[in-house]
């Protein structure tokens, strides 16, 4: 069986801090969660957003919207406006948090 993996790399520029992101009326609600991963003693955050439609049985194509220099994953969930995309079009959205706003940290 074979696996979709779409990675996606946007970069932008702005802040917004403490936004978030609202479904659209025609989209199904769903929530946006938190986790957490630790890889070599440093811990990094992630925002996932999987729409409530999806089929959980069924593999699931998953894009990787990694943030640009400054920019953190609570700008980047609502300005890119990728939750509304996946809602449409059946995919799931995971939002990365480099450190100190950076990938080379």
């Amino acid at each position: 069986m074979l696996a979709s993996l779409g990675v996606v790399m946007v970069a932008c520029g702005g802040s917004t801090v403490g936004a978030t992101s609202t479904p659209t009326a025609s989209a199904p609600p769903a929530t946006s969660q938190i986790g957490h991963i630790s890889e070599g003693g440093v811990q990094r955050s992630y925002v996932v957003y999987r729409p409530a439609s999806l089929d959980r049985s069924h593999p699931t194509p998953l894009v990787v919207a990694m943030h640009g220099y400054t920019v953190d994953t609570s700008w980047m969930e609502p300005n890119t406006h990728l939750n509304e995309a996946a809602a449409a079009d059946g995919f799931v959205v995971v939002y990365p948090q480099g450190q100190n706003d950076s990938w080379n940290a």
